[in-house]
């Protein structure tokens, strides 16, 4: 029998089992994809024709020839005998276990795991250093457990990725790292799981193969077949994950690994900034009794669109368990901020599809658990209710305007090296006249923070006149709009911000630009981008260029922010706006087909 292994060092942990099992003599050949694709190397037609079983882990079709995907021609498994069995398994990776990983080619040749050459997980350190701390500040924070290494994203990535990869393999493999993450070790590396996790592979083989014999997934030392390599732990990643077997910390070993992302690192002053509402508008809990499972109220479905003042707007979500949302012009959208507030749970139909940095501030995490047990036990609301009360809290803790804009002038001050936060800065907002929730929501939570030191010029009508919903404030601040192109002169402001500035959105700063430019430092002038068309930084595209020439200028705060996907659109805006409409569309029709299963 002769079976032919075309991945990476994985196999190793497989064949250690198998062999024990198979009868006969059996030959084997290992094929090193990531060698393959690296280095070209000739594809072994004569050993591939020869195979009985060939266990692969399948290979992107950009790879070309040595591509697992059977619409590739001249593939390498185009060269397999018909009577020979092909087993597929995922490359099986997990990146959430440590602090930080160093680089690994083999991630993006064979996982197809972008930015190769870099730190897995550096942006936890990159972000501290663009918000202006020092080296010596980030290893002091480092020292007294103050990083936040975002451990559950990384791992609900990891997952959802592998999740993706099995989707399409004979072997599955993470429910049983979801299960046993906590009480056993199953990766040395990002890359290297340890024996358990191998014989759980090994045994659905024999499985398809027919054989009836299982291994003990627990039965074996961790490294039988002596993988090199082991990242060491340290109390951030103990302190997380709750491990339930031994573990040996060692900090220490990671602080060459953070001065070297800190020094590599070239900040941009680029800044994800969310929307945010009023904390006057968030409404206290268990105030109005749920009526309905679905608000009434679909998105971009105009029948639907009843209400004709704030507070029977507000009651419709106040009297619903759950409320339709989605992406109609940009992810970002006050309505989300208005469901929460109204202690109603975000139904986000697209919600798997909002960029790393789109929205976050946003409870992705918990929506989506909320979203999982509605489809789950759609008669359980004691559940909902649970929901609701940790999205009531975390939205009084994070969502409101004030706390945005706190967390808005710690960096811009962190950037200045201010100790002082809020209250004694001058801040000037040089704004149009077009209504832009991202200006005014900012706005609101300076006005309230800052009082008269915060100065919108011109005044933004559409903050103050009470006709958008949940977004409105008492114009009861005495504010000095007077002489203001002599207070630039004479750096009267502190600060400058100017926008919205997108590439969609008429401007006409530029006669204060020129002279803020003259009298400002680049970290004292920042720029809103509060357009719906995503500035999508992965590739080259027309959103990209244009943000780097005001990257050049100044801070720049962007909503739809994107350094994660493909997409971007940079013609009309006519035919986004038609591409948006007939997406929301699509949508429109799901909200009901899903009220329709469940209800």
């Amino acid at each position: 029998m002769k079976i032919v292994y075309y991945s990476n060092c994985q196999y190793a942990g497989i064949h250690y089992f198998l062999q024990k099992t198979l009868n006969g003599p059996v030959d084997i050949t290992h094929l090193e994809n990531y060698s393959f694709i690296k280095y070209k190397k000739q594809i072994p037609i004569d050993c591939l024709k020869q195979a009985d079983i060939f266990i692969y882990q399948p290979i992107d079709k950009r790879h070309g020839i040595y591509s697992t995907d059977k619409t590739i021609e001249n593939n390498i498994m185009f060269y397999l005998s018909p009577k020979c069995k092909t087993i597929s398994f995922p490359y099986i990776y997990n990146s959430a276990l440590w602090c930080l990983i160093p680089p690994a080619n083999i991630d993006g040749y064979v996982g197809e795991y972008p930015d190769i050459d870099k730190y897995i997980n550096r942006e936890s350190i990159e972000q501290l250093k663009s918000q202006g701390y020092s080296l010596d500040d980030v290893l002091r924070m480092y020292s007294n457990n103050e990083i936040d290494f975002d451990y559950e994203n990384r791992f609900d990535n990891s997952v959802k990725i592998l999740k993706e990869k099995e989707s399409i393999c004979d072997v599955k493999v993470t429910d049983f790292i979801v299960k046993h993450i906590r009480t056993r070790k199953l990766f040395f590396t990002q890359n290297h799981p340890t024996t358990c996790v191998f014989v759980h592979i090994a045994n659905q083989v024999l499985s398809i193969l027919g054989h009836n014999h299982k291994y003990d997934e627990f039965a074996y030392p961790d490294n039988v077949i002596n993988l090199p390599g082991e990242w060491p732990t340290t109390t951030y990643d103990s302190k997380y994950w709750k491990f339930e077997y031994s573990v040996n910390t060692q900090d220490t070993w990671y602080i060459p690994h953070i001065i070297k992302i800190y020094q590599n690192y070239t900040v941009s002053h680029l800044y994800p900034l969310s929307y945010s509402i009023p904390l006057k508008s968030i409404q206290k809990l268990n105030e109005t009794k749920k009526e309905r499972l679905f608000s009434r109220l679909i998105p971009g479905d105009n029948k639907t669109y009843i209400y004709k003042d704030e507070e029977s707007y507000n009651n419709n979500y106040k009297e619903s368990y759950f409320s339709f949302t989605y992406k109609k012009g940009g992810y970002d959208c006050l309505r989300h901020y208005e469901i929460l507030a109204n202690n109603s749970i975000p139904f986000y139909i697209d919600i798997d599809k909002i960029p790393n940095k789109t929205m976050t501030t946003f409870p992705k995490k918990i929506v989506k658990n909320a979203i999982d047990a509605l489809v789950q036990k759609p008669n359980d609301t004691s559940v909902f209710d649970k929901y609701i009360e940790q999205l009531h809290d975390y939205t009084i803790n994070n969502l409101t305007c004030e706390k945005n804009a706190s967390k808005f002038m710690k960096i811009v001050n962190q950037l200045n090296c201010c100790v002082n936060t809020n209250s004694d800065k001058k801040i000037l907002m040089i704004t149009s006249h077009n209504m832009n929730y991202s200006m005014m929501s900012l706005a609101y939570g300076l006005r309230m923070n800052c009082k008269s030191n915060f100065v919108d010029f011109p005044k933004i009508d559409s903050l103050y006149n009470k006709r958008q919903y949940n977004l409105h404030i008492e114009d009861d601040v005495l504010i000095d709009r007077s002489d203001i192109q002599n207070k630039l002169q004479n750096k009267y402001y502190d600060y400058v911000i100017i926008g919205s500035v997108g590439p969609d959105e008429g401007w006409d700063f530029q006669h204060y630009e020129s002279l803020i430019h003259n009298i400002y430092t680049k970290t004292e002038i920042i720029y809103i981008f509060g357009g719906d068309r995503p500035f999508n930084i992965t590739s080259n595209n027309e959103f990209h260029t244009y943000l780097n020439g005001f990257l050049k200028k100044g801070l720049c705060f962007v909503r739809e922010l994107d350094d994660n996907t493909n997409y971007y659109h940079e013609t009309s805006w006519g035919n986004y706006v038609t591409e948006c409409v007939d997406k929301w569309n699509d949508k429109i029709k799901k909200a009901y087909m899903i009220m329709n299963e469940i209800q």
